[in-house]
């Protein structure tokens, strides 16, 4: 008997280890939205928002809308989630950077 992670098959039911061929990781851009792409942001920003948010003793997800069309980047703060969405690179950005100034503050 084979151990499989539900969370790594795709909806046709095959083990994916990469993440090739399942459907979730493939979506980019539906209904003619560009490709948000973390790998087109710079690291040092990315580093510093994720330093940001520790350092003021919160915690920062990243993770990808249903359609698969935006970033959700959440963090959590004293019980509660913030949610900003980032459907471009450059908004992607912007929200890191504004993510990075309200944990300095």
């Amino acid at each position: 008997m084979a151990l499989t992670n539900p969370a790594r098959e795709n909806k046709a039911g095959k083990q994916s280890a990469t993440g090739e061929g399942n459907p979730r990781y493939e979506r980019n851009g539906k209904h003619g939205r560009e490709r948000c792409s973390i790998s087109e942001v710079g690291l040092e920003l990315l580093a510093d928002c994720i330093h940001s948010v520790a350092r003021a003793g919160d915690l920062l997800s990243f993770g990808k809308t249903s359609d698969g069309g935006a970033w959700v980047l959440s963090v959590y703060s004293n019980g509660k989630r913030y949610p900003e969405y980032a459907s471009s690179s450059e908004e992607l950005e912007e929200v890191l950077r504004r993510i990075t100034e309200a944990a300095g503050s």
